[in-house]
């Protein structure tokens, strides 16, 4: 199924939800570094509306608007990519972003409420657009769409895979080979070479042992995480991003399999990388006085 679900609207990408991946971390990406410029231009101050509006014209604060202005972008693609799952994980994420804005130690000025406030008014135009649009896209190759009773259908296939490897599972990417021998389903002649799930593959395909190890990875990348948030410098508002990015994967993944995409893994991995070096940064040199 997934070497012939091109979809028209996936750009380079196989399919519309590893596009929607990529969009979504890009968007992480992006929103990080504008953070990271708005955190510079009013750091340790509670600036008024009106300076705000007069700060515009200071060269972190036009790159932040065109950052902006790039993820808006990429959300309008990723809501006329039309996949449910991604605009569901946007806005997932976008609510835990304005969560971690507000509740961000050392940035709860007036400009954090006017930063959120317009992220979340962007993220509800957006998803209100995609329900208004989405009836209006076409779609030539809709019958490949898998549908949600299709990945329940899959999980219940794979229970008993797992049960007959249980300790070390399967084998990496041995799904396409090793799910047949367990499909039942013999009306049908569809062929799928991954779960709809990522937890459930790695899961079949490791065993225990193997989502043991992915859940220590997971946490170790948490921890560094809360070490570079609880940083009060500019720089470390880019651990905001990074969770709107992280948040928004970990959501879609598990109705789709697009970390096993090179584009959408790569990226993934630069994120990673970029957290732990803040909370290396964050442990190195301290914040000091003045930044709290």
């Amino acid at each position: 199924l997934f070497r012939s679900a091109v979809h028209p609207n996936a750009g380079p990408f196989a399919g519309h939800a590893q596009l929607g991946q990529f969009l979504n971390l890009s968007i992480g990406a992006m929103l990080a570094l504008a953070l990271v410029q708005i955190g510079q231009a009013f750091s340790g101050e509670d600036p008024t509306g009106r300076e705000v509006i007069d700060r515009l014209g200071s060269v972190p604060m036009r790159f932040a608007v065109l950052l902006g202005l790039l993820a808006l972008a990429a959300a309008a693609a990723l809501a006329w990519s039309n996949t449910r799952a991604g605009m569901l994980s946007l806005l997932i994420a976008g609510f835990v972003t304005f969560v971690l804005l507000f509740f961000k130690r050392g940035w709860r000025g007036r400009e954090t409420k006017i930063a959120v406030t317009l992220f979340l008014f962007v993220i509800v135009v957006l998803s209100a657009g995609f329900v208004v649009l989405k009836p209006l896209i076409h779609k030539p190759n809709a019958s490949v769409e898998v549908s949600g009773q299709t990945r329940m259908a899959i999980l219940k296939t794979m229970s008993p895979m797992f049960t007959t490897w249980p300790v070390m599972g399967t084998g990496l990417e041995s799904f396409e080979w090793v799910y047949p021998m367990f499909d039942q389903d013999t009306a049908s002649n569809s062929f799928y070479d991954h779960a709809e799930n990522d937890y459930a593959q790695t899961l079949s395909d490791t065993g225990i042992i193997g989502a043991v190890l992915t859940l220590a990875f997971l946490l170790i990348i948490f921890r560094n995480w809360l070490k570079a948030f609880v940083d009060r410098r500019p720089i470390q508002l880019a651990a905001v991003g990074i969770a709107f990015a992280m948040v928004a994967v970990l959501a879609h993944s598990t109705s789709d399999f697009s970390q096993r995409t090179p584009a959408v893994a790569l990226l993934s991995c630069v994120l990673v990388g970029l957290t732990v070096c803040l909370a290396n940064l964050a442990e190195a040199e301290p914040a000091s006085e003045s930044a709290k």
